[in-house]
């Protein structure tokens, strides 16, 4: 498709999940004896997860005809799996 619409995936994850994410963090570091590194990892984990569903459950706008014939199948962002594998976060510096 030359004119693919905007498929905000992770601006929509941010939207829906973000308000969530500070007491998450919170519940991590009291979790886990304050290591920062660690609640830092566990939370970093479950935003990669947040946002590789989100790739996975995008359905609007639908993919055009010509893509879905070539695809076999309507979901806009999927079709290798290389944008799901290549969601991921790293934390830096001392835990």
């Amino acid at each position: 498709t030359t004119n693919a619409p905007p498929r905000p995936f992770f601006r929509n994850t941010i939207a829906e999940k973000s308000d969530r994410w500070g007491a998450a963090l919170g519940a991590n570091l009291i979790a886990n004896d304050y290591d920062a590194g660690k609640a830092l990892g566990l939370v970093g984990e479950g935003i990669k997860d947040q946002v590789t569903k989100s790739i996975v459950d995008f359905q609007v706008p639908e993919n055009a005809a010509a893509t879905i014939a070539k695809k076999g199948f309507n979901k806009p962002l999927v079709d290798t799996g290389q944008m799901q594998r290549a969601v991921g976060f790293e934390v830096d510096g001392e835990s």
